[in-house]
């Protein structure tokens, strides 16, 4: 089982993720990874399974709290974060 989380809205800036979650470290192994989408024959150094010689694993298993919120009365200005506290 490569990930299964459970995820709760607090309110509408806040999301909390528990379970075994990909790893929301850069844009590749969130939205990219998955095999319908990424048709390269292989992942980029860093995101490739440690066994396969890479720095990061695609899923853990642990806690994260994960949103956005508009900064100031500028259109289109956002700040998306996440924190997380893995195995």
């Amino acid at each position: 089982l490569e990930y299964a989380q459970a995820d709760i809205v607090l309110n509408d800036y806040v999301t909390a993720v528990g379970g075994k979650f990909l790893v929301p470290f850069g844009q590749f192994i969130e939205q990219l990874h998955p095999a319908w989408i990424n048709k390269v024959v292989s992942a980029p150094l860093p995101f490739r399974e440690p066994e396969e010689g890479g720095l990061l694993p695609y899923s853990n298993t642990g806690f994260q709290l994960r949103g956005g919120a508009r900064i100031g009365d500028w259109k289109g200005l956002n700040l998306a974060y996440s924190a997380y506290i893995a195995n």
